[in-house]
């Protein structure tokens, strides 16, 4: 199985126990998990987020020698040096990049988000673009942080039809919403770790959209791995879609 929204280090609002590479790899060995995408939860609140993607670098490079981890860095779009920043990335490891706009403060139709998405493009690299990291009702009282307003997401991918774009993040309703209104971009796509009802979701989703431009997330270490692992695993979906989903697609999207 391959993972596609896992992130590594520490939240400003809540400790856990899983904050690094070493104490997440028991995590995904218990699970069954081959590799996962990893982005630095760090990045999220820093006001510079490289300095946090520098040190996840070098917390995989001393802890991960087996390579179970594909590096995303995060950045923000509007900050000073930005593209320096990509560069830098793409010859320290990354291999994709990890967008929060709504943390950031910036929409991804914004023309420097899609500077920076065509730059990823050009790289090869996927682009995740989050929409939530958590609940909005578990928010801090003082940093209640809205969701990014899916359409954006969807009019960015339409600009950019040669990027690959990931929804990270979508809800019940936002999932199927994007995967509608991109359904002739081959692509754009989903990974469902916030796909978290009804109990035959997943099956709706299949039946409508087939399983092609689906990919399995956990949101590891938000959220258990065994719940966004079971969803697919115990789906009423055919084996080839759940292989598809756990794995396949995500190997495509990666080179693997």
């Amino acid at each position: 199985m391959i993972d596609f929204c896992c992130d590594i280090g520490n939240y400003a609002f809540r400790p856990w126990p899983a904050d690094s590479v070493a104490t997440t790899i028991p995590i995904l060995d218990r699970a069954g998990i081959e590799k996962a995408v990893a982005g630095s939860i760090d990045a999220i609140t820093y006001v510079s987020p490289h300095e946090a993607n520098e040190r996840l670098m070098a917390d995989l490079r001393a802890n991960d020698p087996d390579g179970r981890f594909i590096p995303v860095t995060v950045l923000n779009p509007t900050y000073p040096g930005v593209e320096r920043d990509m560069e830098e990335s793409r010859a320290m490891g990354f291999s994709g990049l990890k967008l929060y706009p709504n943390y950031h403060g910036y929409r991804v139709d914004d023309p420097p988000a899609l500077r920076l998405i065509e730059m990823a493009a050009g790289f090869g690299w996927p682009v995740l673009v989050t929409v939530r990291i958590e609940d909005e009702r578990h928010h801090h009282p003082l940093m209640k942080v809205r969701p990014v307003i899916l359409d954006s997401i969807i009019w960015a991918a339409g600009q950019l039809p040669e990027a690959t774009i990931v929804l990270s993040g979508g809800s019940s309703a936002e999932t199927p919403r994007f995967l509608e209104q991109t359904a002739d971009l081959p692509n754009a796509y989903a990974e469902l770790s916030y796909v978290k009802g009804p109990i035959c979701a997943l099956k709706g989703l299949v039946d409508r959209f087939g399983s092609a431009r689906m990919l399995m997330g956990t949101h590891l270490p938000f959220v258990y791995p065994g719940c966004g692992i079971a969803k697919i695993a115990e789906g009423d979906i055919s084996d080839e879609a759940k292989q598809a989903i756990l794995h396949g697609n995500a190997a495509r999207v990666l080179g693997l």
